[in-house]
């Protein structure tokens, strides 16, 4: 077989294995339908995942504030909640759920008081 025919059989193998990929991922995009975005106060939005189901996509949410209030709170050992909150508003990503209410800020507060009662 010439070598142009060789080069033309293995350039239809690979889009097809690229068509293939292609397919694969947006299937399984519909299995994950609830995407997580992130504003960033220190670069452009981002994508967190997405996730099966819109609890999934919530704990996801949670766990980001949740992770970085903790961290503003052992940095800055005796914070009020009151302050830890707004450092929090003016310093972290906040991030949703793309189509759904749920809300960071609101968490936020809430995970504020929580820590705050617990001691930081």
């Amino acid at each position: 077989m010439p070598r142009t025919q060789l080069v033309a059989v293995a350039l239809l193998l690979v889009g097809g294995l690229f068509v293939t990929f292609i397919v694969a991922l947006r299937a399984a995009e519909k299995r994950r339908p609830f995407v997580v975005q992130v504003d960033s106060n220190h670069r452009e939005r981002y994508s967190a995942g997405r996730f099966a189901t819109v609890d999934e996509a919530i704990g996801a949410c949670r766990r980001i504030v949740a992770e970085d209030l903790e961290a503003k709170a052992r940095a800055n050992p005796g914070i009020s909640a009151e302050r830890l909150f707004g450092l929090w508003v003016a310093y972290s990503d906040r991030p949703f759920v793309v189509g759904r209410g749920w809300s960071a800020l609101d968490y936020a507060n809430t995970r504020c008081e929580e820590l705050g009662r617990r001691g930081f």
